[in-house]
Formats: C-alpha cells, sequence, structure tokens
C-alpha cells in the first residue's frame, strides 16, 4: 500500500508540487498580503448582510439581516450566512473570519484540481498543468479569499460543478448529484442557477440517446425544482408573501426604489453610473450641467427637459431615503420623504428613454460595458471611489507604484481573458464537449453587461476563471505549434 502510494505521489508530483504552491501563496495573502491590500481583510461592505442574517438566526430564531426591514428576510439565501455560522459555532466569535478564511482557501485548492481534472478529461496533460498553473496564481481569485463575501465560495463551486459534469459516472444517480450541486450553488448565488441549463446542455450531448436524455431532465428538473421550491415556501410560511428569491431592495435600506429606479435609468444610457451616483452621495454637491457630467441630447432633447432631470436628481439627494443614508444623514419623517415620488420619476424617465432609444439601449451601452469589462485597467470607474481596498493600497505603497501594479494586473487579465474567448470560439465549432463551459461564460458577460448593466469585476468572476481553462488550451496548442515548426526546420 505504502509503495502504491508513493507511486502515486510520484506520478503526480507537478500536480501537487502546484497545489501546495497555491496554498501556500493564499496562507500567505491571509496571514500578510490582505492586511496590506484591505483595512480590515475579512469583513466590509456586504460581510454585514451574511454575518447578521446567521446571528439573528441562532439568537432570536429569525432568519434575516435587518429585523428592522421586512424584506430583508428574504434578501440573504441561506447557504453562506449557513457557511459562515458553522464557522462561527466550531471557533466562536474571535476566531471565526480567520477560520472561514482558511476554509475558502482550502476550498478554492479543491477548485484548482477540480479544473486540472475537467482540463485532462476535455484537452491534453499539458493543457491541464498549464490551466493549473494560471489558476494557482490568478490574483482575482486570490484577494477574495478573506473577506466574508461569496466571491471565493461561488467561483470555487462553479469549477467543481463543471468537474463534476465530465467526470461523475453518467448512471441514473448523474442528474441527481448535478440537481443537487445545482442547488447548493443557487442558494450561495442566485444567478448560478443559470446551470442547470448547462448541465442540460451536458445531458444533450452525453446521453446516449434520446430516452436517456429525456430521463435524466425529467429527474434533475424534479430535484433541482424540489430543492428550490423550499425557499418560496419557506418565504410564504414565515411571511405570508409569495417571493419566489428576493424583492427588488433586498432588503437594504440604501438600495431603497429611489435608489433602484435612478440606477436603472443611469444604466440604460451610460456606462459611467457609478461616478454619478458617487457624486450624488455627497450632500454638498448640486448637480447641475456639467457637475458630475453633461446629459447627451437623446436623454435630455430640450432645455426643459435638462432641467427636470437636474431637478429630479437634486430632489433626490435631498429627500430620498436611500440617497441620504449614503450621505449619512438622518431619515426625514414621512411627510417630508419623497422616496416613493421620485421613484416614479426615475421610472418615467427610464422607460421615456428605452422607448426613445431602443438601439442604444439595447445594443450601445451594452457594447461599452462589454469593452470595459474586457480592457478594464483600473480598480474604480470614479475619482469619487469609495473603494476601500484601494484607499489601503494608497497607504501601503506609492500612488505611482500602486498605479503600475493595478495596470499590469489587469493587462495580464485582458491578455488571458481575449486568448480565453479565441480559444472558446473556436472550440464551440469543433469540440461540442466544452458547450457546457461556454455557454455559461457567453451567459454570466451577457447577464453583466446587458442586463445587470454593473460592470464589477467580482461580478464576472466565475466567468474569467472558467476562461483560463480555454485559456491553457489555446496556449497548449501554440506550444505544440511552436515544436511542430521547430521540428521541421531540424529536418
Amino acid at each position: 500500500m505504502l509503495e502504491s502510494l508513493k507511486n502515486h505521489f510520484l506520478k503526480n508530483r507537478w500536480l501537487y508540487s502546484l497545489l501546495f504552491c497555491g496554498l501556500i501563496l493564499r496562507l500567505t495573502f491571509i496571514w500578510w498580503g490582505a492586511y496590506i491590500y484591505y483595512p480590515n481583510p475579512f469583513y466590509f461592505g456586504d460581510s454585514l448582510s451574511y454575518t447578521q442574517a446567521f446571528l439573528n438566526l441562532w439568537h432570536k430564531g429569525i432568519y434575516s439581516f435587518d429585523l428592522t426591514n421586512p424584506d430583508a428576510y428574504f434578501g440573504r439565501l441561506p447557504a453562506y450566512p449557513l457557511f459562515y455560522g458553522l464557522h462561527y459555532i466550531i471557533f466562536g466569535e474571535k476566531y471565526v473570519y480567520l477560520a472561514l478564511a482558511h476554509s475558502q482557501a482550502i476550498i478554492e485548492i479543491l477548485a484548482i484540481s477540480s479544473l486540472f481534472f475537467t482540463l485532462k478529461r476535455i484537452s491534453t496533460i499539458n493543457a491541464a498543468y498549464i490551466g493549473t498553473f494560471l489558476y494557482v496564481f490568478y490574483p482575482f481569485t486570490i484577494i477574495w479569499i478573506t473577506p466574508v463575501f461569496t466571491e471565493s465560495i461561488a467561483t470555487s463551486l462553479t469549477i467543481i460543478f463543471f468537474y463534476l459534469i465530465y467526470n461523475l459516472k453518467r448512471n441514473n444517480w448523474y442528474p441527481v448529484y448535478l440537481s443537487v450541486f445545482i442547488a447548493l450553488c443557487f442558494y450561495t448565488r442566485e444567478y448560478l442557477g443559470i446551470l442547470i441549463v448547462s448541465a442540460g446542455i451536458g445531458y444533450i450531448i452525453f446521453s446516449k440517446d434520446f430516452k436517456e436524455f429525456l430521463k435524466w431532465t425529467l429527474v434533475s428538473s424534479l430535484v433541482f425544482g424540489s430543492l428550490y421550491s423550499l425557499w418560496p415556501i419557506r418565504n410564504y410560511i414565515t411571511t405570508g408573501r409569495v417571493i419566489w428569491i428576493k424583492t427588488v431592495t433586498s432588503g437594504y435600506n440604501t438600495f431603497n426604489l429611489d435608489m433602484i429606479n435612478s440606477r436603472q435609468w443611469l444604466y440604460a444610457w451610460t456606462d459611467s453610473a457609478n461616478y454619478v451616483l458617487e457624486y450624488m452621495y455627497d450632500k454638498n454637491n448640486i448637480v447641475e450641467k456639467g457637475k458630475p457630467i453633461y446629459l447627451p441630447s437623446d436623454v435630455a432633447p430640450t432645455q426643459k427637459d435638462e432641467n427636470r432631470i437636474y431637478d429630479i436628481m437634486n430632489q433626490s439627494m435631498q429627500c430620498g431615503s436611500s440617497f441620504r443614508l449614503w450621505q449619512k444623514q438622518p431619515p426625514l419623517p414621512t411627510n417630508k420623504d419623497c422616496t416613493k415620488e421620485v421613484a416614479r420619476l426615475y421610472d418615467s424617465l427610464f422607460y421615456t428613454y428605452k422607448s426613445n432609444n431602443p438601439v442604444k439601449y439595447y445594443i450601445s451601452v451594452p457594447s461599452k460595458n462589454l469593452y470595459k469589462s474586457f480592457f478594464k485597467t483600473s480598480i474604480s470607474d470614479s475619482k469619487y471611489s469609495s473603494s476601500k481596498s484601494n484607499d489601503n493600497l494608497s497607504k501601503n505603497l506609492s500612488v505611482k507604484t500602486k498605479n503600475i501594479i493595478i495596470e499590469l494586473l489587469f493587462n495580464y487579465r485582458t491578455f488571458l481573458i481575449l486568448v480565453g474567448f479565441t480559444t472558446l470560439f473556436i472550440l464551440s465549432i469543433k469540440q461540442k464537449n466544452t458547450l457546457p463551459i461556454s455557454f455559461f461564460i457567453l451567459f454570466m458577460y451577457f447577464f453583466i453587461t446587458s442586463v445587470i448593466r454593473q460592470v464589477e469585476m467580482r461580478y464576472l468572476l466565475q466567468a474569467d476563471t472558467l476562461l483560463l481553462l480555454f485559456s491553457a488550451i489555446g496556449f497548449d496548442y501554440c506550444l505544440n505549434l511552436i515544436q511542430k515548426k521547430s521540428k521541421n526546420k531540424l529536418n
């Protein structure tokens, strides 16, 4: 037995060496690098909603991250808060964040090994090693190891899911295992429910005949549907409301309808919405011509339209509940609060623009967002950015050094994405078994750039990490081509 174990490690020594490097790198980030990158390596922003959802359940028996807001009862799907809660119960309040970071690092190592075996299944052993190397040293996943956010775990689960598609034994339990895992992904990050479609594409490719495809599809629909239905059933039983996933505001007081509708209108016509909103978060600012931006003629055809829009924006800053919270101002009495009114006005602006400018709405802005998602070269889109990590980098590094590092990293990401997408489109035609992964990547880029329209790199993290797989295949092909040309010259 010892001899066979020794042979196994010798045979896979390069893989284990890469995984060991990946673990050491992530532990180094947890214990040292994260303190340079983040003011608080573990807890900021959305972390509160995950931790508080569990703490309220644990201490008060109510699953909600804000007991004063009825919509917060549905604001966070339960997988990640319970994952945090498991660490809270075992390690206590003092060590929960450190323990959670180590767990996320270990799960990411499992994901890296999953990527290796997925690549080995659909491509060559050399491509598998290249992909593993890229993932081990990929900085954009490493930085999400420490925060109490779903970015790291969601990315790892997505990679592991595609490993299961390609490596599970294809018997009667195949669709059951996949559907249970998809439900876990969904309850971690709701848009990962789209993996059910990737599974369906896999069923088309891997089933022996139509009968088996139909059986797998029906079983998968039944299992996933049953597990998903637990959430709306829970919502109805506990609150009497039919909520399929979550409400529009998700229970955040800082994202009430005044904020939601203003963002929807801004994202309809500009890819610089964050710049505008962050300007409006300062109570001392006044929206006027050129401040923060000039309104294009398709948004404000006349001077009257322009003045009306500025009035609405200034009104929302003064008495919209979300804007006042962002400005750190106290809430207004109900009779002075204008949240519903400005939400209605922004809604009117949105639908007017959308109906009058369908080409710009459906093509122009998504195209700009897509370009930004490929060629982004900075942490923030705005000089008004509230990026905590960016601020902390500025304290620990000179401005010039910080900018050089950030630009190099984002250029590296762009290079990998371009190679990955080129290989993806080629393989989608020549190698059909890559279609489940290709679909997910293309969906995520479409969803973020055309539907959500808020291009943040963390929203694309699962797709970008999967693109490493295609980048590896592309690099392997190029290396083989170079080797063949070298041999031909020698001959």
